[in-house]
């Protein structure tokens, strides 16, 4: 057979759609001999073993496999280098395709842009803000221009919902869903074959209206051969848009629905009344770890829960007629045709498909490689389960690991004794005052002889080899080691030297529960230090005193050394005094209190009420000043009802602990949590002109957190007519400082509303609040679990995202790249509500987030330094950022300026 010369390449390949293409192709459609080569584009590994593709035979297409391929990160230069290295005949392509999503009718929009049946010219009518959030208006666009003057052409399919198959998965691939919720539903209520008697139900997870709205569902098998036919006929479809759908006729998940549920043994009924069952998203995150414990693994890796809220919006949210026209298709000459059940039947089979039955030729292997080599056929030990591994005596992670032998096992014992011995009160090799005194007593050394010692010789007798060292040895061995086995002070190589910290004069250091504190000691007076519970402190000891130990031990039996002692402090102030106190101990009115300090955090606090406030201290000393501010905080205080304390130069120890040592301008505040409320996602503004505003969707939390948070879904806002909400979220900001100074910039410039990531960023910690300046006490604000699932869902109520990227990174392809000026001209809340994403300040956005954003934003450089200085701080970055979405936000707006204060009016600060 001649070669043909044909040479397809296929991104995607492991993708839904690009799956299925490459199926085709090497299946032989639209007959044996039409493509000669078969190049198929990954991003992730995939080993031809595992693609279920038919296996190179006669009249079957070469396959080429170049995985590790990005779209999405680089130039087109470096995507023409890259694949003019990798893929072998890159100069011989024939054949591109290249497949995205399918929101060209605007079907993301609620209720729909048009009215179906959706026609082919209808996508080239979108409403203009929602056209400016789709890529294909404008790839249209650049491939026309682009062809222009060649011989080539493009045609752009339009599918409604791809039914199909991927090898590793796919978030994308609405069978794979629904096979992990059946399964997981049908094996949690017993069942184990679809053919089992016991009859389950299980109610469609949606609304009537998403049971019974009509849709127009295509195979991959379908789509594939569509494409393949229109890469084939460019006469026909040259530069045209063509729906691909399986069967003409509409199609509800009424019909399909008990044919979907019985593939899994189950009976598939209408939706639940009461709507109590959990989503299915919810459902597969809660029980996808049966997969793992029940020997199918592959249910974890092949993309369990990933993308599984798609279920959640086709019973939900997707509830109107969305089906596609199939006429053009059919004029071009297309006739094939499928039951949409057959399709669902059709993806559920084909991960249980053998090897044999995909290639009906193949044996299994019998041969084994002998002489010290490895069988190759052997597949090795299966992988232990979990409960397996932990009672199996030989494994490391049992009965035999460190965790398991400290809670049951000798070292538990062995442990305890460690703490008894280390509870005992003699630390650092310090010796206490009742072992001084009791080894002093058993010498010969105590004034007056009340105590015979035996002689040198009797103690030679009582240890053989003991030389007589002189009527103070024993003493000295008793004194070297004390009850608990210590070695003694004096010959401990362990004990500071000359110019060790502690030997030395001087300041030095003393730990309490709130850190490192100064502590003064003079040089020779014999002061050691010691561990109690409450710290570290001071205790008298011997060494360094220049004495003997018996001219201090009468000093120490007659008391004599505690008036020694203090006398040191006979001078000292009262503040030095109020230093030696073990502990600082601060009232908390609540287990979840915050101190916030400063001045103008603290007046924020007050004025506006959105904590619960318990006391106010407020400084008192006789070098206090700004005695008006203070004036004006006592009285914000009392008609709030709030306690306050007046805290003298004793006190001030106290309050430095409160702000954690960082300036407090002489005023503490005691109050609770600041208001932020969880969300999963943002909804959809309000349609009532008198009522401006948008609907949240709450995510869960506590009755305690909702005590403080709020539990209301529904946020009001204040803009002229015509003008959209701007939310900022913020991403992995690490430093409370920045996140202070964002809350700041954003509650100037007139944000609506601040987001922040859970689990990535800094917290709303009185640092943050104190670099705030106050504006985090009227910023409305929010928590976000999932940024990804949070910009998902959102769009999905027609928020338009924007991220917030610098302008040396590379362009993540599919999203529009925009600067300051095309902003500010754009005019983005003029016509759509927006969020703003914005990253760490090391690293930026992840690569998942920038591929949920329609459009990347960023900031030029002008200086022409970027080789030295290539990027802002992320707080200056996000104020001119803000500032340009907001720039004409606020035009129109009139706002009502209240009548002057008279000066004794009681609402005035001073």
């Amino acid at each position: 057979m001649a070669k043909s010369n044909k040479h397809a390449l296929v991104f995607g390949g492991t993708g839904l759609i690009g799956w299925g293409v490459v199926n085709e192709l090497l299946s032989g459609y639209p007959e044996h001999g039409v493509f000669d080569r078969v190049t198929a584009v990954t991003n992730r590994p995939l080993k031809p073993e595992d693609t279920y593709w038919p296996k190179a035979s006669s009249g079957v297409p070469e396959l080429q496999i170049c995985s590790g391929i990005d779209l999405l990160n680089g130039t087109d230069e470096d995507l023409a280098a890259t694949l003019a290295k990798r893929v072998p005949g890159v100069e011989g392509i024939t054949h591109v395709f290249y497949f995205g999503g399918t929101r060209g009718y605007g079907i993301y929009v609620p209720n729909g842009t048009f009215k179906a049946p959706l026609e082919e010219h209808m996508t080239s009518q979108l409403p203009e803000d929602y056209a400016k959030t789709v890529a294909y208006p404008w790839f249209r666009e650049i491939l026309t221009e682009a062809a222009k003057g060649h011989r080539w052409t493009w045609t752009e399919v339009c599918p409604d919902a791809v039914i199909g198959f991927s090898p590793i998965g796919s978030g994308y691939s609405l069978a794979l869903h629904w096979a992990q919720y059946l399964s997981l539903y049908a094996f949690n209520h017993g069942i184990r074959d679809s053919k089992a008697e016991k009859k389950v139900e299980i109610p469609f997870p949606g609304t009537e209206a998403g049971f019974d709205a009509r849709f127009t569902p295509v195979s991959t098998r379908i789509l594939g051969r569509i494409s393949i036919f229109a890469s084939l006929n460019p006469k026909k479809v040259g530069g045209e848009v063509i729906n691909t759908l399986d069967d003409p006729t509409p199609t509800t998940f009424r019909e399909l629905w008990p044919e979907i549920a019985g593939w899994f043994g189950l009976v598939g009924v209408g939706p639940s009344e009461n709507g109590s069952s959990l989503a299915p998203s919810d459902y597969i995150s809660k029980h996808k770890h049966l997969f793992e414990e029940n020997g199918r693994p592959k249910g974890v890796t092949a993309g369990v829960g990933a993308g599984s809220k798609q279920l959640d919006a086709v019973g939900y949210w997707l509830s109107f007629d969305r089906q596609l026209s199939a006429e053009k298709l059919r004029s071009i000459g297309f006739t094939e045709q499928q039951s949409p059940a057959d399709s669902w039947m059709e993806a559920f089979k084909m991960p249980l498909t053998s090897r044999q039955r995909r290639d009906p030729d193949w044996e299994p292997p019998t041969f084994k490689i002998k002489k010290g080599k490895k069988d190759i056929t052997d597949k090795g030990p299966q992988p232990k389960s979990r409960k397996a591994r932990f009672h199996d005596p030989t494994e490391p992670f049992g009965k035999k690991s460190l965790v398991y032998q400290l809670k049951n096992g000798p070292a538990r014992e062995k442990l305890a004794r460690l703490a008894t011995e280390k509870s005992r009160p003699n630390m650092n090799g310090v010796i206490s005052k009742d072992a001084f005194d009791r080894s002093f007593e058993e010498s010969d050394g105590l004034a007056g002889g009340s105590k015979k010692q035996p002689s040198g010789s009797d103690r030679s007798k009582n240890k053989p080899g003991a030389k007589d060292d002189g009527k103070f040895a024993k003493g000295e061995r008793q004194l070297r080691q004390d009850g608990d086995g210590r070695q003694d002070r004096f010959n401990d190589k362990r004990r500071p030297r000359d110019g060790d910290e502690y030997a030395k004069g001087g300041r030095q250091l003393r730990q309490d529960r709130d850190g490192w504190q100064d502590r003064s000691q003079t040089a020779g007076t014999g002061r050691q230090w010691t561990q109690s519970s409450a710290g570290w402190q001071g205790r008298s000891g011997t060494a360094g005193t220049g004495r003997s130990r018996r001219e201090d031990a009468p000093e120490r039996l007659t008391g004599g050394w505690r008036e020694a002692n203090r006398s040191d402090n006979r001078h000292a102030s009262p503040r030095d005094l109020a230093k030696d106190d073990s502990t600082i101990r601060i009232h908390h009115t609540t287990a979840a209190s915050q101190f916030l300090y400063g001045r103008s955090v603290v007046e924020a606090a007050l004025k506006y009420s959105r904590r619960r406030l318990y006391r106010l201290y407020i400084y008192n000393g006789e070098d206090r000043q700004n005695l008006s501010l203070d004036a004006g905080l006592e009285k914000l205080a009392g008609r709030k009802g709030v306690e306050i304390t007046k805290v003298g130069r004793d006190g001030l120890r106290m309050m430095d602990k409160m702000s954690g040592g960082r300036p407090h301008n002489g005023c503490v505040l005691e109050a609770s949590p600041l208001p932020q409320l969880p969300l999963k996602a943002l909804g959809p503004l309000s349609e009532d002109a008198t009522k401006p505003g948008f609907s949240v969707e709450l995510a869960h939390q506590s009755t305690e957190e909702a005590e403080v948070n709020g539990a209301s879904d529904f946020i009001h806002y204040q803009l002229p007519q015509e003008r959209k909400p701007f939310i900022l979220l913020l991403d992995g900001i690490l430093d409370p400082g920045n996140l202070g100074a964002i809350l700041r910039s954003a509650a100037f410039l007139g944000v609506n509303a601040v987001a922040i990531t859970k689990h990535s960023s800094a917290t709303l910690t009185p640092v943050a609040l104190k670099a705030s300046a106050g504006a985090s006490e009227v910023m409305t604000l929010f928590s976000v679990s999932s940024t990804v699932d949070f910009l998902t869902r959102s769009k999905e109520s027609g928020w338009i995202v924007y991220a917030a990227v610098p302008s040396t990174s590379s362009r993540s392809r599919g999203n529009s790249h925009l600067t300051l000026d095309r902003v500010e001209s754009y005019d983005p809340l003029a016509t759509r509500p927006t969020v703003l994403v914005v990253g760490s300040e090391g690293e930026g956005l992840i690569k998942q987030v920038r591929r949920e954003a329609d459009f990347e934003v960023s900031i030029p450089s002008s200086s022409g330094l970027v080789s030295v200085v290539d990027s802002l701080n992320v707080s200056v970055a996000t104020g001119i950022l803000c500032s340009a979405f907001l720039k004409k936000q606020w035009t129109g707006l009139e706002i009502e300026e209240s009548a002057p204060k008279k000066e004794d009016d009681d609402s005035a600060l001073w």
